[in-house]
């Protein structure tokens, strides 16, 4: 039995089936997201640029934003995902840390993520 959050009165219909999640629809998101990532680890102008100790400094500080809750303050991975992109937000262009290494990698994984589509 389900539990109703619209109130003791609404009634449900069979037309009011809940949307289950189709198992191959997760499976094609997971093969497109692998399929991005091993794009962009192989693409030599990201290669490029990750060979950059400050690169390199810049997006471990994000991962162990996203990783650890006493780095970023937050227990929740949604809020540290808000915490990790305020930092990233920062090191791109304008931003109070503004890093052009940075924003130049953003802007290609962008890139790429628009050739996908």
């Amino acid at each position: 039995m389900q539990c109703c959050f619209k109130g003791p009165n609404h009634i449900h219909t069979e037309n009011e089936k809940p949307v289950q999640k189709n198992a191959n629809d997760e499976k094609s998101i997971e093969n497109n997201s692998s399929d991005l990532y091993a794009r962009i680890a192989s693409d030599t102008q990201i290669q490029s640029m990750l060979k950059f100790k400050s690169l390199q400094f810049h997006l471990s500080v994000i991962l162990k934003i996203l990783d650890d809750p006493q780095v970023s303050g937050e227990q929740t991975s949604a809020g540290r995902r808000e915490v990790a992109n305020a930092k990233l937000t920062q090191l791109r262009e304008g931003g109070v840390e503004e890093n052009e290494l940075v924003e130049d990698f953003v802007t290609r994984v962008l890139e790429m993520m628009e050739e996908r589509n």
